[in-house]
């Protein structure tokens, strides 16, 4: 860093790129006093626009590295704003991943409301179509392999074809309905969280909670009173979930009743 006397007795730092515009500026200055007192005393014409010609030539150098200095001044305060803002963001998306998730079952005791006892039932329908679709595509590579080598006949082929797309078409329309189904409902003790457990696409178990608040009385989804069938649903989430009373069995009337309410 160079220093410079400013007026008042005061000295300011001056960057390098700053100090060398100054001292061109000023060499510029010496020159062209010097080349003015030879222009006086110069007789000839070519000579005067020599020196002329060396004036321009100066201030187009001395203005040339100003406005280098200048941007390569503006390029290095956005790089060190983009980097200050991009390591604020990293920072902040740290911060918010390593936020924890709300979970209820360290401090929670849920209590059960509603059971179905034909949820094992659908359980090992689940995992019984996913083993069936598998054999069934899992043959179609050996089918293929015989019938390029002329061992099995077209017919067989095509039947083995149509039976592996209607399997996977049925485990996927199974699956949706089996994976909405309710087989446990539980309340905790406060009565704000329940509880939710269904199955998954494997057929193995998988909870979630609500708010109780969020949850849809029965009265609002438009299922009737003779219904088997009856929707779960939820304020603020499009997904629909199935149970039954008639089939199931209701463990806690009152605390049912204080989710789901009557069905009109």
């Amino acid at each position: 860093m160079s220093w410079l006397l400013l007026g008042g007795g005061g000295s300011r730092c001056l960057s390098p790129g700053r100090v060398m515009v100054f001292q061109n500026t000023l060499r510029f200055c010496q020159t062209s006093c010097k080349s003015r007192s030879l222009l006086s005393i110069c007789a000839s014409s070519t000579q005067k626009r020599a020196i002329i010609f060396g004036w321009f030539k100066t201030c187009a150098v001395v203005h040339l590295q100003a406005v280098k200095l200048h941007h390569k001044a503006h390029e290095r305060h956005l790089l060190a704003g983009g980097q200050i803002q991009q390591r604020h963001m990293s920072v902040e998306s740290q911060e918010h991943r390593a936020q924890p998730k709300a979970k209820f079952t360290d401090h929670e005791h849920f209590t059960t409301i509603y059971r179905f006892q034909g949820i094992r039932f659908l359980r090992a329908i689940s995992q019984l179509k996913v083993l069936q679709t598998g054999i069934t595509v899992a043959l179609l590579p050996t089918v293929y392999y015989f019938y390029l080598q002329e061992q099995v006949q077209y017919a067989v082929l095509s039947y083995i074809t149509g039976l592996s797309g209607f399997a996977i078409a049925m485990l996927y329309s199974m699956s949706y309905y089996l994976r909405h189904f309710i087989g446990m409902l539980y309340l905790n003790d406060s009565g704000t969280i329940l509880k939710v457990s269904h199955l998954t696409f494997w057929g193995r178990r998988n909870d979630f909670y609500v708010p109780v608040k969020d949850v849809m009385p029965l009265g609002d989804t438009g299922d009737a009173v003779n219904e088997i069938i009856l929707q779960f649903k939820q304020y603020n989430s499009t997904e629909v979930f199935y149970f039954t009373i008639k089939f199931g069995k209701v463990v806690d009337k009152q605390k049912f009743l204080q989710v789901f309410g009557g069905i009109k």
